[in-house]
């Protein structure tokens, strides 16, 4: 049986041994590797678009993907009581920081909605400067 080397283009300290079996396992490894890599850059590419999305967040406030996950459903929970309620006087302020959280999903419609742990506040255009992040 003849045994064929050669070195491997991914890894330069490394080859490659053309015994049947031992290939397919690293061109599998590979297109496998190369898969997750696009599944996780399609990822962080939705990521970026939903923090396009949310409003009144300067452009150089770095949010994690909980951060951006949290806000995104309070903004949501805002739209929702605004198209209920007939109610387009206002606007979206989101304050990102450390929000203790009393439960999961509670809302107090008065002026402002706690949501997922980030605070949903009514705020008139004038005041949309005074964000907390």
């Amino acid at each position: 049986m003849i045994i064929l080397a050669y070195p491997n283009p991914h890894n330069p300290d490394t080859e490659i041994h053309t015994t049947g079996s031992f290939v397919r396992v690293v061109k599998r490894r590979t297109t496998a590797n190369k898969k997750e890599r696009r599944r996780t850059q399609s990822i962080n590419m939705a990521y970026a678009d939903l923090r396009d999305c949310i409003p009144n967040v300067p452009a150089d406030t770095k949010l994690s993907k909980i951060k951006t996950l949290r806000l995104a459903t309070s903004y949501i929970s805002y739209l929702t009581h605004a198209l209920e309620t007939d109610d387009p006087a206002g606007g979206f302020k989101a304050e990102i920081g450390t929000i203790s959280r009393k439960s999961n999903n509670q809302i107090n419609l008065s002026n402002s909605a706690q949501v997922n742990g980030c605070t949903v506040e009514h705020i008139t255009p004038e005041s949309v400067n005074s964000v907390e992040i």
